[in-house]
């Protein structure tokens, strides 16, 4: 058959007998063979996999990884980075057209982001500095097939990082069943970390420290015990950063510093403004664009995670300009009787945003949400406090959009949407939006 375009999650669509098909591994234009993996529900469409390639698309080049026709990590590796970035403009627009109702001008285009330790390269490549693998009964370590928990360990992958090599990841034994996480800090040796599973209580179990020659491990505790994985040092916005070495960090060597500078250009914070950084993190956003102000920017980080709630502390804690002034961490429900320059809330964001007065005052909002969005009820509660820009951090398109839909019905306009290729050869991209008062 010959494929259609490209659609949300990795694969393009193909129509046969009726029926729609979303075919993995081919690339729209292409005639292709292809081989059913799956009927959807109630036989309303089928997923499929192309297995023989008989006229090729412009973009398509030979799959660097051996195990790219199997393994899950990968969606695009079939594609050149220029094609696969054509094809995540095309997702995205179409997302936003589709569920928001928004045309982006001709000139946006996902672009590509550099990794500073590699300069100069673009293959798509070498990207990923942390992470988890799932391991296998054989012991070995690999990340899961397509839409199952079978583990493919094929003994190389291309998107690890460089610096991961010492580790051994994919050459060594593990335990099997275990889950291992590993990173590739941009300060300090590269380690992995190991959850294994209780096999009579089916808990979580021990994590055992777990490396290879030259490698530091991470992670503490005995068997049938919860430990807590130290952090690691990060480096982003001209500082050190304090990140659990499992916590949330931006994978790519690139994406921490590329965010934060669309983010500010889009803001362009004043002194004596006040910033709120919605799932702040450890608190990228909102210290950085708070330090070039010197303590004139008034920043409240909200994060429901509870270490990421004590590192961003830390991190609030030694940055010069914030230290010089009040710090505070407190629940969701606490009260602060003098605003600090910098006041990080432990509390879920759509329960903080609900409160009364906790976005009084405010002038600009970060939303940097996991990947099923904010969701309407926050997005609602922002707009309702009349800032006067929001930047909007998305890693999914489509509920982007969504969100988008919400937020301009309560009177926002996008201004701006900047697209960034952070996980190359997977279908995941990375948008920063720039919205306004309508």
């Amino acid at each position: 058959m010959t494929v259609g375009a490209v659609a949300h999650g990795g694969h393009c669509v193909a129509r046969a007998a009726g029926r729609v098909l979303f075919v993995r591994h081919a690339l729209p234009g292409e005639r292709v063979v292809v081989e059913v993996t799956e009927v959807g529900r109630r036989g309303r469409f089928l997923r499929a996999d192309a297995v023989e390639v008989l006229e090729a698309a412009p973009g398509r080049r030979e799959p660097p990884c051996p195990v790219a026709a199997s393994c899950g990590g990968c969606d695009w590796q079939h594609a050149t980075p220029e094609a696969s970035r054509a094809l995540k403009t095309a997702v995205v627009r179409e997302a936003l057209e589709r569920f928001a109702g928004i045309t982006l001008p001709a000139s946006f285009a996902v672009a590509a982001v550099a990794d500073p330790g590699q300069p100069g390269r673009d293959d798509g490549l070498g990207w990923r500095t942390r992470g988890a693998l799932a391991v296998g009964v054989d012991g070995r370590a690999g990340f899961r097939a397509p839409r199952s928990h079978a583990v493919v360990a094929g003994g190389t992958c291309p998107q690890l990082h460089p610096a991961l090599a010492p580790v051994g990841l994919l050459e060594r034994a593990w335990p099997p069943g275990a889950r291992v996480g590993f990173v590739a800090p941009a300060q300090g040796p590269p380690s992995a970390h190991v959850r294994v599973g209780d096999p009579v209580q089916g808990r979580a179990g021990a994590s055992r420290a777990a490396a290879g020659a030259g490698a530091r491990a991470v992670g503490a505790g005995s068997p049938g015990g919860e430990g807590e994985v130290p952090t690691v040092v990060e480096w982003a916005a001209g500082r050190p950063w304090q990140v659990a070495a499992d916590g949330f960090w931006q994978v790519h060597p690139g994406a921490a510093d590329a965010l934060v500078g669309h983010v500010r250009r889009m803001l362009a914070p004043a002194p004596g403004e006040r910033l709120v950084d919605l799932y702040a993190g450890v608190g990228l956003f909102g210290l950085s664009l708070a330090a070039p102000l010197h303590g004139a920017l008034r920043v409240t980080l909200v994060e429901g995670d509870r270490r990421a709630c004590e590192l961003a502390g830390r991190n609030a804690a030694s940055d010069p300009p914030a230290s010089s002034q009040r710090q505070a961490i407190r629940t969701g429900d606490a009260t602060s009787a003098q605003a600090p320059a910098v006041d990080v809330v432990r509390a879920p964001v759509d329960r903080w945003v609900g409160r009364r007065g906790a976005l009084d005052g405010v002038d600009l909002v970060v939303l940097d949400p996991p990947r099923a969005g904010a969701g309407p009820a926050v997005v609602e509660a922002v707009a309702a406090a009349r800032p006067r820009a929001i930047a909007y951090v998305a890693c999914d398109p489509v509920a982007l959009a969504r969100d988008l839909a919400a937020i301009s019905a309560s009177g926002y306009r996008l201004v701006e949407l900047v697209g960034l290729d952070l996980f190359p050869t997977t279908h995941h991209v990375e948008c920063v939006a720039h919205l306004a008062p309508a």
